[in-house]
Protein backbone atom coordinates (compact mmCIF):
# COMPACT_ATOMS: atom_id res chain seq x y z
CA UNK A 1 0.00 0.00 0.00
CA UNK A 2 2.90 2.38 0.88
CA UNK A 3 4.68 1.64 -2.24
CA UNK A 4 1.57 2.45 -4.37
CA UNK A 5 1.32 6.12 -2.55
CA UNK A 6 4.60 6.78 -3.09
CA UNK A 7 4.52 5.90 -6.49
CA UNK A 8 1.58 7.74 -6.90
CA UNK A 9 3.04 10.90 -5.51
CA UNK A 10 5.94 10.64 -8.05
CA UNK A 11 3.90 10.49 -10.46
CA UNK A 12 1.80 13.27 -9.43
CA UNK A 13 4.33 15.40 -8.43
CA UNK A 14 6.36 14.87 -11.61
CA UNK A 15 9.51 14.44 -9.43
CA UNK A 16 13.07 14.18 -10.69
CA UNK A 17 15.95 14.01 -9.55
CA UNK A 18 17.47 18.01 -9.73
CA UNK A 19 13.29 19.47 -9.64
CA UNK A 20 9.79 19.26 -7.73
CA UNK A 21 6.95 21.35 -9.03
CA UNK A 22 5.79 22.86 -6.00
CA UNK A 23 2.15 23.52 -7.53
CA UNK A 24 1.86 19.95 -7.81
CA UNK A 25 2.45 18.93 -4.47
CA UNK A 26 -1.04 19.72 -2.97
CA UNK A 27 -3.05 18.07 -5.35
CA UNK A 28 -0.76 15.20 -4.56
CA UNK A 29 -1.23 15.28 -1.05
CA UNK A 30 -4.66 15.55 -1.45
CA UNK A 31 -4.72 12.25 -3.35
CA UNK A 32 -2.25 10.58 -1.30
CA UNK A 33 -4.50 11.64 1.71
CA UNK A 34 -7.67 10.39 -0.05
CA UNK A 35 -6.37 6.62 -0.92
CA UNK A 36 -5.25 7.07 2.63
CA UNK A 37 -8.34 7.49 4.21
CA UNK A 38 -10.50 5.69 1.27
CA UNK A 39 -8.56 2.50 3.21
CA UNK A 40 -8.98 3.16 6.49
CA UNK A 41 -12.69 3.34 5.90
CA UNK A 42 -12.37 -0.05 4.37
CA UNK A 43 -11.08 -1.35 7.76
CA UNK A 44 -14.28 0.16 9.21
CA UNK A 45 -16.93 -1.57 6.89
CA UNK A 46 -18.93 -4.36 9.10
CA UNK A 47 -19.36 -7.68 7.71
CA UNK A 48 -22.64 -8.62 6.86
CA UNK A 49 -22.91 -11.22 4.16
CA UNK A 50 -19.85 -13.72 3.16
CA UNK A 51 -19.85 -11.90 -0.45
CA UNK A 52 -18.30 -8.94 1.07
CA UNK A 53 -15.09 -11.46 1.35
CA UNK A 54 -15.32 -12.81 -2.43
CA UNK A 55 -11.66 -13.06 -3.80
CA UNK A 56 -10.19 -12.33 -1.14
CA UNK A 57 -10.48 -15.27 1.36
CA UNK A 58 -11.73 -18.83 1.36
CA UNK A 59 -14.77 -19.35 4.13
CA UNK A 60 -15.71 -21.74 6.60
CA UNK A 61 -18.57 -21.83 8.12
CA UNK A 62 -19.51 -23.98 11.12
CA UNK A 63 -22.16 -24.63 13.44
CA UNK A 64 -20.83 -26.67 17.03
CA UNK A 65 -22.75 -27.27 20.15
CA UNK A 66 -21.31 -27.38 23.34
CA UNK A 67 -19.86 -31.25 22.97
CA UNK A 68 -18.18 -30.54 19.62
CA UNK A 69 -17.07 -26.77 20.10
CA UNK A 70 -13.79 -27.91 22.10
CA UNK A 71 -12.85 -30.04 18.95
CA UNK A 72 -13.69 -27.67 16.17
CA UNK A 73 -11.99 -24.65 17.83
CA UNK A 74 -8.70 -26.88 18.74
CA UNK A 75 -8.83 -28.13 15.11
CA UNK A 76 -8.97 -24.31 13.73
CA UNK A 77 -6.31 -23.19 16.41
CA UNK A 78 -3.69 -25.96 15.85
CA UNK A 79 -3.89 -25.04 12.18
CA UNK A 80 -3.50 -21.37 12.60
CA UNK A 81 -0.36 -21.69 9.71
CA UNK A 82 -2.02 -23.88 7.31
CA UNK A 83 -5.58 -21.69 7.83
CA UNK A 84 -3.03 -18.58 7.26
CA UNK A 85 -1.20 -19.81 4.27
CA UNK A 86 -4.92 -20.59 2.29
CA UNK A 87 -6.45 -17.37 2.96
CA UNK A 88 -8.93 -18.67 5.24
CA UNK A 89 -11.51 -16.88 7.45
CA UNK A 90 -13.58 -19.55 9.73
CA UNK A 91 -16.80 -18.32 11.30
CA UNK A 92 -17.84 -21.07 14.34
CA UNK A 93 -21.68 -20.56 15.42
CA UNK A 94 -22.65 -21.93 18.79
CA UNK A 95 -25.69 -21.12 20.51
CA UNK A 96 -24.32 -18.19 22.46
CA UNK A 97 -21.64 -16.72 20.41
CA UNK A 98 -20.61 -16.46 16.81
CA UNK A 99 -16.47 -16.68 16.98
CA UNK A 100 -13.67 -16.07 13.96
CA UNK A 101 -10.92 -14.94 12.91
CA UNK A 102 -11.79 -12.21 11.34
CA UNK A 103 -10.54 -9.18 12.53
CA UNK A 104 -12.66 -6.54 11.54
CA UNK A 105 -16.26 -5.66 12.80
CA UNK A 106 -19.28 -8.23 12.45
CA UNK A 107 -22.96 -7.34 11.69
CA UNK A 108 -25.50 -8.73 14.57
CA UNK A 109 -27.24 -10.49 12.31
CA UNK A 110 -24.32 -11.95 10.57
CA UNK A 111 -24.44 -15.43 12.30
CA UNK A 112 -28.44 -15.92 12.02
CA UNK A 113 -27.96 -15.26 8.34
CA UNK A 114 -25.14 -17.58 7.72
CA UNK A 115 -26.73 -20.53 9.47
CA UNK A 116 -30.28 -19.76 8.07
CA UNK A 117 -28.39 -19.44 4.17
CA UNK A 118 -25.79 -22.07 4.81
CA UNK A 119 -26.09 -24.34 7.76
CA UNK A 120 -29.24 -26.77 7.25
CA UNK A 121 -30.61 -29.74 7.40
CA UNK A 122 -28.03 -31.80 9.28
CA UNK A 123 -24.47 -30.06 7.53
CA UNK A 124 -22.44 -28.44 10.36
CA UNK A 125 -19.93 -27.05 8.50
CA UNK A 126 -19.44 -25.02 4.71
CA UNK A 127 -16.37 -24.60 2.75
CA UNK A 128 -16.80 -21.19 0.69
CA UNK A 129 -14.28 -20.47 -2.15
CA UNK A 130 -12.43 -17.49 -3.07
CA UNK A 131 -15.33 -16.95 -5.93
CA UNK A 132 -17.84 -17.32 -3.34
CA UNK A 133 -19.50 -20.51 -3.93
CA UNK A 134 -20.24 -23.55 -1.78
CA UNK A 135 -17.11 -26.22 -2.19
CA UNK A 136 -18.26 -28.92 0.23
CA UNK A 137 -20.77 -29.22 2.58
CA UNK A 138 -20.13 -31.57 5.35
CA UNK A 139 -22.35 -33.40 8.59
CA UNK A 140 -18.82 -33.68 10.55
CA UNK A 141 -16.55 -31.16 10.67
CA UNK A 142 -13.24 -32.49 9.00
CA UNK A 143 -10.31 -29.20 8.80
CA UNK A 144 -7.99 -31.98 7.37
CA UNK A 145 -10.69 -32.79 4.16
CA UNK A 146 -11.30 -29.00 3.35
CA UNK A 147 -7.98 -28.50 3.51
CA UNK A 148 -7.18 -31.58 0.59
CA UNK A 149 -10.05 -29.98 -0.89
CA UNK A 150 -8.64 -26.41 -0.82
CA UNK A 151 -5.35 -27.76 -2.32
CA UNK A 152 -6.77 -29.68 -5.45
CA UNK A 153 -8.44 -26.40 -6.55
CA UNK A 154 -6.56 -24.73 -9.41
CA UNK A 155 -6.78 -21.32 -7.51
CA UNK A 156 -4.94 -23.01 -4.73
CA UNK A 157 -2.47 -24.90 -7.12
CA UNK A 158 -1.51 -21.56 -8.59
CA UNK A 159 -1.46 -19.42 -5.62
CA UNK A 160 1.43 -22.82 -4.42
CA UNK A 161 3.71 -22.26 -7.57
CA UNK A 162 3.82 -18.51 -6.99
CA UNK A 163 4.41 -18.69 -3.36
CA UNK A 164 7.89 -21.50 -4.19
CA UNK A 165 9.40 -18.92 -6.40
Amino acid sequence: MLGRLITWAVCLTNLNFLSIRVARLPLAAMIIYSMVSNQLLANDVILSDVKQLRWDNRIILALADRQSEAEVMSQLYHAKSEIDERDLLWFVINAEQLMSNYEGKISKDFARDIHEKYLTNAVISVLIGKDGSVKDRQTVFSLNSMFLLIDSMPMRQTEMMRDKD
